[in-house]
């Protein structure tokens, strides 16, 4: 999830202070400048203690292979192209009936799933609250 933040830059451009309700533009700022970059961070996963990558590339090395038969290139506008190769299990027996694999997997969706589920909810229902309050500020200017 990548947010977009024109709207917010634009509205710092003219000035928050064009806000008259400063509990509303604290919030948009908080929203903007402290819960979205939770996102930007991937959850505040660099900041976790709990190293998702670290916990599963010793399987990455143990079980994954590079065919080199299928390559895949990719093209982009102002940089170089890539070359891709399809990832593939070696040992497929033993990649299936791995206990600690299973186990770490287990850990890592699951570490994974709690801070996901609970900061994303947390953001979105601070989104939903701030949009309310701006409806409700819009709506007695209008009066």
């Amino acid at each position: 999830m990548i947010p977009k933040t024109s709207a917010f830059e634009n509205l710092k451009n003219i000035g928050l202070k064009t806000l008259s309700n400063d509990s509303l533009r604290i919030s948009i700022s908080n929203l903007y400048q402290l819960d979205l970059k939770h996102l930007e961070d991937d959850f505040g996963f660099r900041n976790s203690s709990f190293d998702f990558m670290e916990q599963l590339f010793p399987y990455q090395n143990k079980y994954l292979f590079a065919d080199y038969s299928e390559p895949t290139k990719f093209g982009f506008k102002y940089s170089d192209s890539i070359t891709i190769y399809k990832l593939k299990i070696k040992d497929y027996d033993t990649f299936l009936t791995d206990n600690n694999l299973l186990k770490t997997l287990q850990l890592t969706l699951w570490a994974r799933s709690r801070i996901v589920v609970s900061k994303e909810s947390e953001i979105v229902e601070e989104i939903d609250n701030v949009i309310k309050r701006i409806e409700k500020e819009l709506k007695s200017r209008n009066k």
